[in-house]
């Protein structure tokens, strides 16, 4: 069985997944900044890389953005498999009439 995960691309993942996690109860449970990835950019220091919290019961992820949000491309959603062979198989069955 696979588990939706919505993935929020925010102009400050930070202060929005406070307001989320205030409004509707919930915590964040980590944030990484693009200064704890790998060969760190220094202009992007500061901005969320990977942010992940829960709210109303529900695991989400976020980031910054680098290009203004507007609508239509603010969210993405994820599917987790337990099993790759799963997650190939719902891929392939997905694939036959994608465009």
């Amino acid at each position: 069985m696979a588990k939706l995960t919505p993935y929020i691309f925010s102009e400050d993942a930070r202060s929005q997944a406070s307001f989320y996690t205030e409004a509707l109860g919930g915590e964040i449970l980590g944030v990484m900044t693009f200064a704890d990835g790998p060969g760190p950019n220094t202009e992007y220091k500061d901005k969320v890389m990977h942010l992940s919290f829960t709210a109303a019961g529900i695991l989400f992820y976020m980031s910054d953005s680098f290009k203004p949000i507007e609508r239509g491309n603010g969210l993405a959603l994820t599917l987790e498999f337990s099993a790759e062979e799963e997650a190939y198989a719902a891929f392939d069955k997905l694939a036959k009439a994608a465009k």
